[in-house]
């Protein structure tokens, strides 16, 4: 027989256990684009989600693009998120 499976996960504040699948690069707007997909090139177990969205935005459309992207956000369970937006600081939530 061979070795046992081993599940490769970190412990949670509470206790229980969680497993990162992926840390997800997802740029603010499409200007973002092309630095968030050349930073999951070489970075092993990223992930960037491109979009077509965020810049020339404003009022209603700009909170919908940006609920949007919550609402992608808040859905990675088991992911680690990297904001990504040109001429600013990357944010890690």
């Amino acid at each position: 027989m061979g070795s046992k499976p081993r599940l490769m996960g970190y412990r949670r504040e509470n206790g229980t256990m969680g497993i990162r699948n992926h840390v997800i690069i997802l740029p603010l707007d499409d200007l973002s684009n092309a630095a968030a997909e050349a930073v999951a090139k070489v970075i092993p177990g990223t992930l960037a989600l491109p979009h077509a969205f965020g810049r020339l935005q404003f009022g209603d459309d700009l909170a919908l693009t940006f609920q949007t992207l919550i609402g992608t956000e808040s859905h990675l369970l088991g992911n680690q998120l990297l904001l990504f937006q040109s001429k600013a600081r990357a944010i890690f939530m």
